[in-house]
C-alpha cells in the first residue's frame, strides 16, 4: 500500500517536477506563445512617431533557452537596465486575435523575475471604420473598448503560473470586444523577466469572474 501511494504521488508531482503542462490542443489563441519560432507573431518594435520612448525596446527582448528546461524549450526574456525599468519600461504584443461572442476568456502564462515588477494585459478592441491611427495601442479600423490586468506574484528566479478569467458576458455591449491581444510588460527595476507558454482561449464562466 505504501509503495502504491508514493507512487501515485510522484505521478502527481512529476508535471511540477518537470515543468509545464502545455496548453490544449486548439485551445490557444496565442501563435507562438511557447517562442518556438522566436519573434515570429509578436512585436517588440515600435517605430511609430507616438512611441518614441519605445524606439530602443528591441534592444532588450530576446528568445532564449528556458532556465532549468528541456533542451530546445524556449522563453521570452526581457533585459531591462536601470534607466529603462525607471522610465518606459519594455514591453512585447501580440496581433490583434479574433474571440468571436465568448462569453468569457482566460489569459496567463508562465513567468520567472529578477527584479522587475510585471503585467500581462489583456486588451479588447471593437470594429470602428473611422478609426485610422496606429502605434501607441491603436489599429486601423479597430477601437480600444476593454482592459483587464494581471499583476503576477511570485518569488525571484523561480517559474510562477499566472492565469485570469474574465466574465465578458457582464460587460456593456459597448465594452465587450471582438478581438484581444495580449501585452508583456516589464518596469521598475533593473533585472529580467521571463515567459513562456502564454495563453488566450475562451473559458465558462465562472461564478467568482468578474470584469
Amino acid at each position: 500500500m505504501r509503495k502504491w501511494m508514493l507512487a501515485a504521488a510522484v505521478c502527481l508531482l512529476a508535471p511540477l517536477l518537470m515543468g509545464p503542462v502545455e496548453q490544449k490542443a486548439g485551445g490557444n489563441l496565442v501563435k507562438n506563445g511557447d517562442f518556438a519560432t522566436g519573434l515570429e507573431a509578436w512585436t517588440a518594435v515600435f517605430p511609430g512617431a507616438n512611441e518614441t520612448k519605445y524606439a530602443k525596446n528591441q534592444a532588450a527582448v530576446s528568445v532564449a533557452d528556458v532556465p532549468g528546461a528541456t533542451a530546445g524549450a524556449k522563453a521570452l526574456k526581457f533585459s531591462l537596465s536601470r534607466a529603462v525599468a525607471e522610465s518606459q519600461g519594455v514591453k512585447a504584443v501580440t496581433p490583434l486575435m479574433a474571440v468571436g461572442a465568448v462569453p468569457a476568456c482566460e489569459f496567463g502564462a508562465e513567468v520567472m523575475v529578477r527584479g522587475p515588477s510585471v503585467i500581462l494585459f489583456a486588451e479588447g478592441y471593437r470594429a470602428d471604420p473611422s478609426q485610422k491611427e496606429s502605434g501607441n495601442d491603436q489599429y486601423p479600423g479597430y477601437v480600444r473598448c476593454w482592459r483587464a490586468t494581471l499583476f503576477p506574484k511570485c518569488g525571484p528566479g523561480v517559474w510562477s503560473p499566472q492565469a485570469r478569467t474574465v466574465n465578458l458576458a457582464k460587460l456593456p455591449e459597448r465594452n465587450r470586444p471582438t478581438h484581444i491581444l495580449l501585452k508583456l510588460y516589464a518596469y521598475g527595476a533593473a533585472g529580467e523577466a521571463i515567459f513562456r507558454n502564454v495563453f488566450l482561449r475562451g473559458a465558462a464562466v465562472p461564478a467568482a469572474a468578474k470584469p
